[in-house]
């Protein structure tokens, strides 16, 4: 039977058959309970660290008999090792797990228990660690030197105030997480921070640093022409680098000063442009001061002249081609540094007329001779020094008019015209854009219009009591080789032509791309 609740009970046992009949008996008994134990310290799942001392504390009551806590047994391992309800333990052996169960036996021998895990870790050393100054430091022979560190202990925690300095040349510096020293001896030093914890483990960083009379920074200038004498241009932009070095401070370029003698520069830093220097001999100074006071520098003398003027032509494209009726505009720049715009008095000239000569940056002509021009555009500036720039252009002949020829047959009448065109053969196909007839002291019209044998259409003729006119382009590709010629009919209406002695007179015009000929008719 299981459950009674402990203390005294009276069990009946009571029995009934089919006829009613009846039976019992009673009995009676004890229940009697088992101890109970607790721990209470160590917590279960606890770690400790080697070497320190464990309290071991628990109780254990028995319900009829009371606290049974003085007769705790304890037992690691399953090892017996202690007794009570309390006692202390050092240094429990050995590293890593521990099964711990406390245990109480009643008067009745009935035995109650209690159990936990604890962890033994092995004791670690402390760590320190040199935060200044950086290993391979350098310091001037004098120079007041400070030492920074931090020291923390897993068991210990924070260890700052038990780091102790000292130098393998000098002993000992002084004792803490900052320590200051006046100097130290000329000579490299192997700096150690060493520090011990509560149970006697160290642990040591250290550093190497230099200490050595101190001497002035080295300055070189690399550009330009790598620190020699230099001659440049006026309005060049130079450009100026150097480099700064200590043995103590290290790299100093950025903190380089720049100067000129004759104040025309001043800037700090490793490198810059400058673009400005006047016309003469300049001496720079690269010079830098390291933290001590020590100055160093270096020079270079620049040596600037005057700059030719630069002279370019924009306008025409070289290789162009111009009629001899074109207005040919001839155009350029010139520049002359450290004066700026001189292109008014760019000097024009031909190598095929001797005679064309005009100054500006922008000019005009049409007096340019037929056939190929070497076009030379040339400027001097105030010093005496020139530039000059060059294209080519070729001036070809318009049609000319040849003879206007009069024919009369039987009721017809024509005018017979010829155009003559002398183009060179690198130049561009030109196209006739218009014709026309301006007519004077007559009332007669146009039937028809023939060029190179073939017939305007009628609808491109306009035709007015002064005047007929045709719109082109009339006829396309009529250029293609050298000493071309245009043939153009003008054909009257029978009913409408000139007659002899009327005073009938035709101006006739013939337009091109850029072209006009002309030529007068009179009725015989």
């Amino acid at each position: 039977m299981a459950g009674l609740a402990p203390g005294n009970h009276s069990i009946l046992a009571e029995v009934t058959d089919s006829a009613g009949n009846s039976a019992a008996d009673s009995l009676e008994i004890f229940v009697d309970p088992y101890p109970v134990v607790t721990i209470g310290s160590p917590a279960n799942n606890q770690h400790f660290y080697e070497r320190r001392w464990i309290t071991f504390s628990g109780t254990a009551t028995e319900m009829f008999e009371g606290d049974l806590s003085a007769n705790i047994q304890w037992y690691d391992n399953g090892t017996l090792f202690g007794t009570g309800a309390s006692f202390d333990v050092f240094d429990l052996a050995p590293l890593g797990l521990h099964t711990i169960t406390a245990e109480v036996t009643d008067a009745a021998g009935q035995t109650g228990s209690d159990m936990i895990t604890i962890v033994i870790e092995p004791l670690t050393p402390p760590q320190v660690f040199i935060t200044w100054p950086p290993n391979n430091s350098r310091f001037a022979l004098g120079d007041e030197i400070t030492f920074s560190g931090t020291a923390t202990d897993a068991q210990d925690g924070n260890l700052n105030n038990s780091i102790s300095w000292s130098s393998n040349r000098d002993g000992f510096i002084g004792p803490g997480p900052i320590v200051v020293t006046p100097g130290l001896s000329e000579g490299w030093h192997e700096i150690t921070a060493s520090v011990t914890d509560i149970d006697g483990m160290t642990a040591t960083a250290s550093i190497n640093i230099l200490v050595r009379q101190n001497q002035p920074p080295s300055v070189e200038i690399t550009s330009p022409n790598n620190g020699n004498a230099y001659t440049a241009y006026q309005g060049d932009a130079l450009t100026f680098s150097a480099t700064a070095t200590d043995e103590i401070d290290d790299d100093l370029s950025d903190e380089i000063v720049w100067s000129s003698d004759t104040g025309q520069i001043s800037h700090t830093g490793a490198s810059f442009q400058f673009s400005n220097l006047s016309i003469g001999t300049h001496v720079i100074t690269a010079s830098v001061q390291d933290r001590h006071g020590l100055t160093g520098s270096d020079t270079i003398a620049i040596t600037i002249v005057n700059a030719p003027p630069v002279v370019t032509i924009d306008v025409p494209a070289d290789n162009s081609y111009f009629s001899d009726q074109a207005n040919v505009n001839l155009r350029g720049t010139a520049t002359d540094p450290g004066v700026g715009s001189i292109s008014d008095q760019i000097a024009w000239t031909s190598s095929l007329d001797a005679g064309f000569s005009a100054t500006g940056a922008s000019i005009n002509t049409t007096s340019l001779s037929i056939g190929v021009h070497n076009i030379r555009a040339y400027v001097m500036d105030s010093g005496g020094l020139w530039d000059d720039d060059w294209i080519q252009l070729t001036i070809w002949k318009c049609p000319y008019a040849g003879p206007a020829i009069w024919t009369t047959a039987g009721s017809n009448s024509s005018v017979d015209w010829t155009l003559n065109i002398d183009v060179p053969p690198q130049a561009p196909s030109y196209t006739l854009t218009r014709l026309r007839m301006i007519k004077t002291n007559t009332q007669a019209t146009i039937s028809s219009i023939i060029v190179n044998g073939v017939a305007v259409p009628g609808a491109q003729i306009v035709e007015t009591a002064t005047s007929v006119t045709v719109d082109g382009p009339v006829g396309t590709n009529l250029f293609a080789s050298p000493a071309t010629t245009v043939n153009v009919v003008f054909n009257f209406n029978a009913s409408q032509r000139p007659r002899p002695g009327d005073g009938s007179s035709f101006t006739l015009e013939a337009t091109f791309q850029g072209c006009s000929a002309f030529q007068t008719v009179t009725q015989p």
